[in-house]
């Protein structure tokens, strides 16, 4: 059965917490359990090459992976060219995540298509567990607490706003 063209997808808590799971545990493996990991270099440990390539304007990333030579598996991670470091740092997570979750075979091919995020469940897994690896909540939660914790000892209200400035210095963003 086709699916209809406006329907959207959406991730449930549930399925959100198995990600999570996922990301952390994947993470722990790799023992990459700093809050501000370095994506490319993790992935590029795990034999991806992260390219930049002139994309069409609906596409920020694309991920190809060819492990038919299995003594020289192909895995490439291109980004759009022009792209910040935030988010060509989240389009190599979420590109990531096609490998990670959606690996089919030998062979594989994936991109992050903008304009149809919300049509597209494979989407919106890949976005889902790109946040849950880039921030996982085993790091963030405690980081935030030990902040508003801080903040409070100087007798001042943690806003929003505060919280938000926080993860962004940690997480190294602009």
């Amino acid at each position: 059965m086709k699916k209809q063209e406006n329907e959207s997808f959406s991730i449930d808590e549930k399925k959100l917490e198995l990600y999570n799971e996922m990301a952390w545990q994947e993470r722990v493996s790799k023992k990459q359990m700093e809050p501000d990991i370095d994506i490319s270099s993790y992935l590029v440990n795990q034999g991806f090459e992260i390219i930049r390539a002139d994309l069409p304007d609906s596409i920020t990333g694309i991920l190809l992976v060819d492990e038919t030579n299995e003594e020289k598996p192909l895995k490439v991670i291109a980004i759009k060219k022009g792209k910040e470091k935030p988010q060509s740092r989240f389009i190599v997570a979420h590109e990531y995540a096609h490998a990670f979750l959606h690996k089919k075979g030998t062979l594989q091919f994936a991109h992050r298509d903008y304009e149809n995020l919300a049509n597209n469940q494979q989407e919106q897994e890949a976005e889902a567990f790109a946040r849950c690896f880039l921030m996982p909540k085993e790091l963030i939660i405690p980081l935030c607490t030990k902040f508003k914790e801080d903040r409070d000892l100087v007798n001042k209200k943690t806003s929003k706003e505060d919280l938000i400035e926080f993860v962004r210095i940690i997480l190294m963003l602009p």
